[in-house]
Formats: C-alpha cells, sequence, structure tokens
C-alpha cells in the first residue's frame, strides 16, 4: 500500500510546483526609475466637488445661470445638476408683471442668444398661461413657462409664476 502512495504524492508536489508563478505585474515591486516616470510632473488642482444636483440657498440663483430675471422677481426656487457634461438649470420665479410683459422679457433673452423661439399661449377659465421654447446652436433645450391663475371677481390679481428649465429635453 505504501508503494501506491508514494507515487501519488511526488505527482501531487511535482504538480504543486509547477503551479506556481509568478504575482500579477501590479503586485510586483517596481523599480525607482519606473516609479518616478509613472508620476505626473505636474500636480493639477481639481476643482471643489459640487453635490450634484445643486442646490443654492434659497432666493438665490444657481451659479452660472445664463439670465437675469426681471427687476422685481422673486427666486421661490432653483437647483441645476451635470449630466454628461452639460450643466441643467431649473428656476421658478414669482414675477408682479403681466403675463405678456414677462413674456416679451423672456422672449427677448432667449433671442439674445440666438435662440428661435416658438411662443404658444392658452387661455383657460381658470388661468392664461405663455410657453416659450426652443434650441440653442449646441442643441441645448431652453424652456420658460409663464403661468397666472384667474382671480376670482373681487380679488387682487396673482402672482405670475415663471419656470425657466435649460438643458436636455
Amino acid at each position: 500500500m505504501r508503494r501506491g502512495i508514494l507515487p501519488f504524492l511526488l505527482v501531487a508536489a511535482a504538480l504543486a510546483a509547477c503551479s506556481k508563478s509568478e504575482p500579477p505585474a501590479a503586485s510586483k515591486p517596481r523599480p525607482a526609475a519606473e516609479e518616478a516616470e509613472a508620476q505626473p510632473a505636474v500636480r493639477v488642482e481639481a476643482e471643489p466637488a459640487r453635490p450634484d444636483p445643486f442646490e443654492p440657498p434659497q432666493g438665490a440663483l444657481p451659479p452660472g445661470f445664463p439670465y437675469e430675471i426681471m427687476e422685481g422677481d422673486r427666486i421661490r426656487g432653483s437647483s441645476s445638476f451635470t449630466v454628461d457634461g452639460l450643466v441643467h438649470y431649473d428656476v421658478s420665479l414669482l414675477s408682479e408683471g403681466e403675463p405678456e410683459e414677462v413674456a416679451n422679457h423672456w422672449q427677448g433673452a432667449l433671442e439674445k442668444r440666438g435662440i428661435r423661439v416658438v411662443r404658444q399661449r392658452v387661455d383657460a377659465e381658470d388661468h392664461e398661461r405663455i410657453v416659450l421654447f426652443g434650441e440653442d446652436d449646441e442643441g441645448v433645450f431652453h424652456r420658460v413657462g409663464i403661468l397666472r391663475a384667474t382671480a376670482a371677481e373681487g380679488e387682487e390679481a396673482r402672482p405670475v409664476k415663471v419656470n425657466v428649465y435649460i438643458g436636455k429635453r
């Protein structure tokens, strides 16, 4: 019986010795000269990390928002986020202007940026809505929605709600 086990042990030991290999290249220590070449010569400072989506303080526009709002407009909320390197903006405003006046302001602002604006208007029993939209030369979508709920008889005129969205559809 001893003779049957001994050859088996010798074969197993030989196989174990043959299966040993060198450690992977990543775990091998590199010579100092090779390590120095792998390190960048200039250290590049990265921009500070920004939470995504980014919500600025209440009443503030997101950094980089490309438009000026109308004088007297109040910022209800705003945010921005980045997708595939494109910053998207979403801004909600309250305006005391008349819907047509507000729409004219935003249409002019969009057209200054080279956007061919499509203007749609809906007059319903309980509200009026104007929507302006178009794309810039880079294919970025710009949309401004203007909404005023109709005041009941004897009520004061309600503020105009404005929502500005810039980004991909």
